[in-house]
């Protein structure tokens, strides 16, 4: 099972493609490149995250779009996703859980996940570093790799798609950046 990470897809948002800069003339071109790039490599047994910001719009042809990405997937709350009732998105979008947070274990290495950096950061607080958990954010779409608590020094990598080449990261991926980032503080 390949663990997958990403956020912001923002489907059949026409403006986000102005906003971050995508590569694209129109929205269902948009589309169709997030959910193919979504799919690469991708089984029925992988399990993908996506940290929040599906869409912004309550249109089941937009939204059905999620159905065409393959494997698992939970989501974890964007800002834009709370007008959709949490059991649609199970029910009606094919999502295994719904959760406003998440904390997980694979690979021997915990992963905390929000949308929201600011909350991604409160949460390592509250668990404390000793756990020396990776902590995961979108949101912040194409303004930064990473977000720092200058308090504590902990730092959250954003999965977003505006960041990663419209493409999500493996667990892989993820370590690699925070290595990258841990041997820059040195």
């Amino acid at each position: 099972m390949t663990v997958r990470f990403t956020a912001d897809l923002h489907l059949g948002h026409k403006n986000i493609i102005k906003y971050c800069s995508r590569p694209f003339d129109n929205v269902a071109k948009m589309n169709k490149a997030i959910i193919r790039n979504l799919n690469v490599g991708v089984s029925d047994n992988d399990l993908m995250y996506i940290l929040g910001d599906n869409a912004l719009t309550k249109n089941p042809d937009i939204l059905n779009l999620l159905h065409d990405i393959r494997g698992r997937k939970i989501l974890i709350l964007g800002n834009h996703d709370n007008q959709i009732p949490q059991e649609d998105w199970i029910d009606k979008y094919g999502f295994e859980s719904v959760h406003d947070y998440y904390i997980a274990y694979h690979n021997e290495q915990i992963f905390i996940m929000a949308h929201d950096p600011v909350d991604t950061l409160f949460l390592a607080r509250r668990i404390g570093s000793n756990m020396n958990p990776v902590l995961l954010n979108g949101h912040v779409h194409n303004l930064c790799p990473y977000s720092v608590d200058n308090q504590t020094g902990n730092f959250s990598i954003n999965v977003g798609l505006d960041v990663n080449s419209l493409k999500p990261m493996d667990i892989g991926d993820v370590m690699e950046r925070q290595w990258r980032f841990e041997e820059e503080l040195c």
